[in-house]
């Protein structure tokens, strides 16, 4: 499953009536706003791809970038670009830049961009027609291990909290012994570094069950015997 299926619709969609009577905006243009609030319910954000919301729409993607340029031009929206030290656009989000109700809470979900929206923008060292561009640096995960902020969440939304550490102290303890670096420790974990955790968990698993089969089997109380046991016995 991707990012974009896993960005979850809110119950509500909004449009201001600033936007609703807006009559320079194409009725879809509105809907789009609508449907970009509704998106934001969970991060504070929309992070949907052109093409995915170009599907929802059913039109091209690049109809759905002319439709952002439009929300853009009136400071409805504000686009923050996240790039890697490459300068590699890894991540666009979408915020609603729409005062009254950020400031005042109005929209019937919370906004998680505590720090607000305006703060962001000021935060930001570039900024060209409400669009932000921010670079983000790797993290470095147990001494050798470097992932983005972005690629760990999507691994502890995948794999869960545990398992990602797993993951990651499994991938530092190979390098380190082996002496290798990889391009991408997020696309190792991915490709076989999970394999050899979930082969380790299994491994772990049945070694337990056969522990508790033995102590299980060995585990028996020693039988009190009558003391004219013994010497019935051996008299037969």
């Amino acid at each position: 499953m991707n990012d974009d299926e896993n960005q979850k619709v809110g119950y509500y969609s909004i449009i201001p009536t600033r936007i609703l009577f807006n009559n320079k905006l194409k009725a879809n243009v509105k809907l789009l706003y609508a449907f970009i609030t509704s998106l934001t319910n969970k991060e504070g954000y929309c992070y949907a791809s052109n093409s995915y919301l170009g599907n929802k729409f059913n039109v091209d993607p690049k109809t759905i970038s002319n439709w952002l340029k439009e929300l853009r031009t009136f400071n409805y929206i504000v686009i923050e670009l996240v790039r890697n030290d490459k300068q590699e656009i890894i991540q666009r989000k979408i915020y609603i830049n729409d005062v009254p109700y950020t400031s005042n809470n109005g929209y019937p979900y919370p906004l998680n961009n505590g720090e607000g929206i305006h703060q962001k923008i000021e935060d930001n060292n570039i900024i060209t027609n409400n669009i932000n561009t921010l670079t983000q640096q790797k993290k470095i995960f147990n001494k050798n291990v470097f992932l983005y902020e972005y690629e760990y969440e999507s691994l502890v939304q995948e794999y869960g909290i545990e398992k990602t550490k797993k993951c990651i102290d499994e991938l530092s303890l190979y390098k380190n012994s082996k002496g290798v670096q990889y391009v991408s420790d997020y696309d190792t974990i991915k490709r076989w570094v999970i394999l050899r955790v979930n082969e380790l968990e299994k491994k772990e698993t049945n070694n337990k069950k056969t522990n508790q089969r033995i102590k299980s089997f060995c585990n028996y109380e020693q039988r009190e015997y009558s003391e004219d046991f013994f010497d019935k016995f051996y008299a037969n």
